[in-house]
């Protein structure tokens, strides 16, 4: 349950931290926001009291609103369009091992992705080094020789190639509970904001999508990656710094949107 605090002496009765909480937690009394009765229940821990409130006068869990950064938005349209439009999936990957703190900081930012009832409840795995990847490619291919439709895949690897990982020296998982009806949407909606922050930084990255279909069902490639009981794996991404450059921006379908 969590404690949410209004300093009076500072409140100026604007009531804008009663129109953006989601739940109901706050209301006017005598010209000033105050906590409804059971509000500690009803709170999120959103914080979007605290970051819309100009006087700092609200608090949840004792925290001071003076201690955090304050929010500005430095980036263009035109710059944010550039690092979405740049993006793409990168299968070509030098074997330099990426720096953990440059990972950390990509992730950093992707605790911020929205996440349903603030549950925030997404956590990350990371696996490295050559070994690790070689058994976790082996483990999936071997799961998929009784696949229908995964031949190719098959004997791509048989004859040395990487068509799983792509020889990527770092994947990604974020993973979140399985009774959490929302969980595969926080997942992905966190991994893209991971995914661009690390653009953004200079690493490729490419989904990989075949760990997560057979980690689904296979409780080896489930105990390699270290996956908690009650946790899936909803979102992978081999990350590395990338071995070719793209030299321009393909076209996409225009986006199809019907007004109703």
């Amino acid at each position: 349950m969590h404690v949410l605090e209004i300093d009076a002496s500072r409140c100026c009765g604007d009531a804008l931290c009663v129109r953006v909480c989601p739940t109901g937690c706050l209301r006017m009394h005598a010209d000033k926001a105050a906590p409804v009765p059971l509000s500690g229940k009803l709170c999120l821990d959103c914080g979007h009291c605290v970051a819309v409130c100009p006087k700092a006068a609200v608090s949840i869990d004792g925290r001071s609103p003076d201690e955090l950064a304050p929010a500005r938005n430095s980036v263009t349209p035109e710059a944010f369009s550039m690092l979405a439009r740049t993006r793409r999936s990168m299968r070509a990957f030098r074997p330099d091992p990426v720096p953990h703190e440059i990972l950390a900081a990509a992730l950093d930012t992707a605790r911020y992705a929205p996440t349903g009832k603030n549950s925030q409840d997404v956590a990350w795995i990371a696996v490295e080094g050559e070994e690790k990847l070689a058994a976790l490619g082996k483990l999936v291919i071997d799961s998929m020789r009784t696949m229908p439709g995964t031949e190719r895949l098959v004997e791509a690897f048989e004859r040395g190639r990487d068509p799983i990982l792509r020889k990527a020296p770092c994947v990604v998982f974020a993973h979140g509970s399985t009774g959490y009806g929302l969980s595969a949407a926080d997942c992905a909606i966190a991994m893209t904001y991971c995914e661009l922050a690390l653009h953004s930084m200079g690493l490729g990255s490419c989904w990989a999508g075949y760990v997560l279909g057979v980690a689904r069902h296979s409780a080896e490639v489930r105990t390699l990656l270290g996956l908690p009981e009650g946790r899936e794996a909803y979102a992978g991404l081999m990350v590395g710094y990338p071995a070719l450059r793209y030299q321009r921006i393909p076209d996409r379908k225009p986006a199809h949107l019907v007004w109703v």
